[in-house]
């Protein structure tokens, strides 16, 4: 959709292998998210849904995941946005607010799926 709409520099990850040349065959863990990078970063209904469950039912993990979050904040230029579904509020609540602006949209059908925009300022 965002090539169809004049984007150029469009990629997705994904853990299965794609012949399109403008997906990379890794997963979140396995891909380094380099400083200042990206444009924009979107995930629907992927890390964040794995996070909300490391978040619940398998704290172990949760110090793995949240640097993986932390990379992604700072992998943005500035200006730059991440993007994602479904939100993890108690994450959320730890982030600069100085160095980040956090939007939600509430998702009407069912409120657990609110989709969280945040925004690199500095």
């Amino acid at each position: 959709l965002l090539r169809r709409n004049g984007h150029k520099s469009v990629y997705g990850i994904d853990q299965y292998i794609s012949m399109d040349t403008q997906i990379i065959c890794s997963n979140w863990f396995d891909f380094s998210f380099k400083e200042e990078t990206w444009g924009a970063i979107i995930s629907h209904m992927a890390y964040t849904n794995h996070l909300r469950r490391v978040v619940c039912f398998e704290k172990d993990k949760l110090a793995r995941y949240t640097e993986k979050y932390e990379e992604l904040l700072h992998a943005l230029k500035i200006g730059g946005m991440l993007i994602y579904t479904p939100s993890v509020r108690v994450i959320e609540d730890t982030i600069d607010r100085t160095l980040y602006e956090v939007n939600y949209y509430r998702n009407v059908a069912n409120p657990d799926l609110d989709t969280v925009h945040i925004r690199k300022r500095l």
